[in-house]
């Protein structure tokens, strides 16, 4: 990492890829057996002919709810801002705690910033936030390998999102089996596949440009199933005329995110795929593992990251 920046690790790393793309991930196991001739599920309107079969699963290891929201009138705050936020409190965070764990006074880190001594005694204050120029500045002037280390706890424990590309012909892996079955199989081969690796589905609709359905099928196997965990919100943008054919959009996720179970804050790792096409989205979302917070850096940072949240 450069020294005075933490660009590199922003918060949100997202791309999108195409179906193209996921054909690569297809395995002669996974693609279509025998001549059934239900639909495949690549495009939103074969999405609700799965959810409309999960709906039907008698008795199965789904929980299912439906709602409808009315869109807020606010206007949604963008990436690009939230970034920059999440970039200002580990820079803020991270002057605060050299002081602490170096005995240094403010005046000191001031002297050493070049800025003046008022304004580093601010960053002490919980509820100031600097400038993300005086934030940088202030990064520059610690050192490259306490930064780093730094930078390494912070993502261990507060929630961020990566990209994932696509994994090779052979891998197993739960999210490679899904992709190859949304691609290459019929309804029934997909729910089958969504019981097997505990995956759980969101699909979002825009009704009207004031209005969204949601649709739930949460796996009663999930670890999650207790929480009120929901993956991030899919970027849908309505659109007046959605009756054209359109090929939808995948993106895959890594999502990290602590959760508190009973009296242990645990960091969960969530893998999403996330397809999105004309006034309509869906998840397909499950959990890979979780693990306890026991480092007390790392706890104090995300007890301060919460504290700014609420």
């Amino acid at each position: 990492m450069s020294k005075g920046s933490l660009h590199d690790s922003d918060s949100c790393l997202r791309t999108e890829t195409t179906p193209a793309d996921l054909n690569s991930v297809d395995s002669p196991g996974e693609q279509l057996r025998g001549s059934r001739q239900e639909p495949k599920i690549s495009s939103g309107h074969d999405f609700n002919v799965l959810t409309m079969t999960l709906r039907d699963w008698a008795e199965g290891p789904f929980q299912l709810n439906e709602r409808r929201l009315q869109l807020s009138n606010t206007t949604a705050t963008s990436q690009a801002l939230n970034t920059i936020e999440f970039e200002i409190f580990k820079i803020t965070e991270m002057a605060r705690r050299w002081i602490v764990e170096n005995g240094l006074s403010p005046y000191k880190l001031a002297l050493t910033t070049g800025t003046s001594p008022s304004q580093v005694h601010r960053i002490m204050e919980p509820d100031w936030t600097p400038s993300l120029k005086l934030a940088r500045r202030i990064a520059s002037s610690l050192p490259d390998d306490w930064v780093s280390m730094f930078e390494r706890d912070c993502n261990a424990c507060l929630p961020r999102i990566f990209h994932l590309h696509p994994s090779p012909y052979n891998s197993p892996d739960p999210v490679t089996r899904l992709l190859g079955t949304l691609n290459g199989s019929d309804t029934t081969q997909v729910v089958d596949s969504l019981v097997k690796d505990r995956w759980s589905v969101r699909h979002h609709v825009y009704l009207s440009r004031a209005e969204t359905e949601i649709f739930v099928a949460d796996h009663t196997a999930s670890d999650l199933i207790k929480t009120d965990y929901t993956p991030p919100l899919p970027r849908m943008v309505w659109t007046a005329d959605a009756n054209g054919p359109q090929a939808p959009n995948c993106a895959l996720l890594l999502h990290r995110i602590p959760l508190k179970i009973g009296t242990k804050l645990k960091l969960f790792t969530v893998h999403i795929a996330e397809y999105t096409g004309k006034n309509w989205a869906t998840q397909f979302w499950r959990i890979e593992g979780s693990r306890d917070l026991t480092s007390h850096r790392q706890m104090d940072i995300l007890k301060a990251f919460l504290a700014e949240k609420t």
